[in-house]
């Protein structure tokens, strides 16, 4: 199993190295199995974490008289108004949410150093994925 905190869904570098590792055809067959199913435990957990989000946003945003939540638009985004004492609370709660352990259901992929194909991942990526996916050296 591979342990995580919520908070590594806000990891632009981690949620970046993933990607690459899923769209990229360069993997052999076992470690493309291994990544999808690591793919399908990342969305299974992301999912979870955004609809709790999501509620917290309604939970905590400011509301009209008809009680439904204040819309604005900003660079053509919908944006839900969030006075300080809603974002003090949603703050505290989004702390708390990202600050969760969870598991994603899957081992650890392992992936040798000849397994790994060139240009596919960065020093950067391979840091990031430091956790979900054991880059060992060949044995030799």
């Amino acid at each position: 199993m591979i342990s995580i905190k919520n908070r590594i869904f806000n990891d632009s570098a981690i949620v970046e190295a993933i990607h690459k590792m899923t769209t990229t055809t360069k993997f052999g067959v076992p470690i493309t199995l291994a990544i999808v199913r690591l793919k399908r435990a990342w969305d299974h957990a992301y999912t979870l974490y955004d609809e709790t989000r999501s509620k917290y946003v309604l939970e905590y945003c400011d509301k009209g008289e008809d009680g439904k939540p204040i819309v604005t638009k900003f660079n053509n985004q919908i944006k839900y108004s969030l006075s300080t004492g809603g974002y003090d609370a949603f703050s505290k709660a989004m702390t708390e949410l990202e600050s969760l352990d969870g598991d994603l259901a899957v081992d650890p992929i392992v992936i040798k150093e000849s397994q790994l194909p060139e240009g596919v991942l960065s020093a950067a990526d391979i840091v990031a994925l430091t956790g979900i996916v054991d880059f060992v050296p060949d044995k030799g």
